[in-house]
């Protein structure tokens, strides 16, 4: 994997260009192994035990920006899944606030 690419999975990205945040990954992805989908706001990641899959995820992992903000499940066996757009988020977050109150 090309180290340039690699610094810019680590340390670009903010949300006004997210998109192109998601465009990179899924064209540095081997989908030949793995696959990487953006549906509907959601980014879908499974890296088939490819090393060169799990090298680009673990650039994303460095990204705290990214990573924290966007990162909702992991499953055993390599499957990530970002959710990317707000609206999606929303009914999280809307639960996030009233389980503190109590």
């Amino acid at each position: 994997m090309n180290d340039k690419i690699l610094n810019l999975l680590k340390n670009g990205m903010c949300d006004e260009n997210i998109e192109k945040y998601v465009e990179l990954i899924k064209e540095c992805w081997d989908n030949q192994y793995g696959s990487a989908k953006y549906n509907n706001g959601v980014l879908e990641l499974h890296t088939g035990g490819w090393s060169e899959n799990e090298e680009i995820l673990s650039a994303i992992q460095m990204n705290k920006n990214f990573w924290w903000k966007y990162w909702t499940v992991v499953t055993r066996g390599g499957h990530y899944w970002f959710v990317i757009r707000d609206t999606l988020r929303s009914p999280i977050i809307k639960w996030e606030k009233e389980t503190k109150k109590k």
